[in-house]
């Protein structure tokens, strides 16, 4: 298990984490409306839904426009708050990363 601080909060992330597709989906096609999330992601509307109100929550994901209007997109704080994998982290050159 990663555990990293954000917003004076720790957040335990699992390897296994039901957010990442949804993450890395918002991520590649942002912005994003919810019924393509729906579409792409092989998981129920209302489990889409609390995932992404976690990554909300989390500081990962931004929201634009209301209502069915809303649009997904990756926060600015996303690199700075996503846990990173030391063993890649430190395989890069440090002139590198």
């Amino acid at each position: 298990m990663t555990i990293f601080v954000a917003v004076n909060k720790i957040l335990p992330i699992m390897p296994n984490n039901k957010t990442t597709p949804i993450l890395a989906l918002i991520k590649a096609e942002q912005p994003i409306a919810a019924s393509d999330i729906y579409s792409k992601i092989n998981l129920g509307e209302s489990t889409i839904r609390k995932y992404i109100k976690q990554l909300i929550d989390e500081k990962l994901v931004i929201t634009t426009g209301i209502g069915k209007a809303t649009k997904y997109a990756i926060s600015p704080s996303y690199e700075l708050l996503i846990p990173i994998n030391m063993n890649t982290y430190y395989a890069i050159d440090e002139n590198d990363r």
